[in-house]
């Protein structure tokens, strides 16, 4: 392909013609008034909802222990279904008088043989509010979640992964504060819905801990106001859930108790 030729502005001529300005000099300034009026436009424009995204990993790592999520063992990387090998437990602060949720308890194991000893199954806990997930029989990962608030409950019993989603957006029954159901249209990374009726496992970014107890309305030091529990669904810190989704394949057992 032959190269344009390059022109220059034209002298001015000997009978005094005008000099030609090059367009670049003209362009330029109106291109950076336009981005300057656009950006300010975004700044000011109503009903704009930032806090609504979800909030970065980092978010989650700087809050308080127990909403923390186990990180990825040094070097590793995670494609669909692996179990991330060498990855520990979550290495946090245990909250003392609820179960360990790094010990596979009897009740547990007996929850799993009920359901048939499935090669991969997630296990959520309503006491101690905490979330595993097992492999032929061995933990691999878990984190502390928050469940449905009273009224709300998570539901208990023996369920399946039928629905994943990414990203998945939540509308709210209600738009009318006071109301149970009130919410805000939620966007959120990483959905599996495991029950009828909406119950799904999912990350929030309106969290920043988890852990017994705070399935009730409670202190968030990280957000600065009062939360409640969830409306049934398990809430998930992200960096797990992120982790969780491609671990988990379509059919996958919830046990919830």
């Amino acid at each position: 392909m032959s190269e344009e030729p390059i022109t220059t502005p034209s002298e001015p001529s000997p009978a005094g013609g005008k000099r030609h300005v090059p367009w670049q000099l003209v362009a330029l300034p109106a291109v950076i008034l336009i981005a300057l009026v656009a950006a300010l436009v975004h700044l000011v424009a109503p009903g704009a909802r930032v806090a609504e995204q979800p909030g970065p990993a980092a978010a989650i790592s700087t809050a308080s222990p127990i909403a923390t999520a186990t990180p990825l063992a040094s070097g590793a990387t995670v494609t669909s279904g692996q179990v991330v090998q060498g990855a520990t437990p979550l290495p946090t602060e245990i909250v003392q008088g609820y179960q360990d949720p790094s010990q596979d308890t009897a009740q547990e194991q007996a929850l799993r043989a009920q359901d048939g000893n499935p090669a991969k199954v997630i296990m959520v806990s309503l006491q101690g509010q905490f979330i595993q997930a097992f492999q032929n029989g061995k933990l691999v990962r878990w984190a502390y979640v928050t469940t449905g608030r009273p009224g709300m409950d998570t539901p208990t019993g023996f369920y399946n992964v039928f629905l994943k989603q990414s990203p998945l957006t939540f509308l709210p029954i209600s738009t009318v504060p006071g109301n149970p159901d009130f919410g805000y249209i939620s966007k959120v990374q990483y959905g599996m819905e495991f029950a009828q009726g909406g119950y799904y496992i999912h990350d929030v970014w309106w969290r920043t801990v988890y852990g017994p107890g705070l399935e009730n309305t409670h202190w968030d030091p990280g957000r600065g106001e009062w939360s409640p529990g969830s409306h049934g669904c398990v809430n998930t810190p992200l960096e797990l859930m992120a982790w969780l989704y491609v671990w988990t394949p379509m059919g996958t057992p919830v046990i919830v108790f």
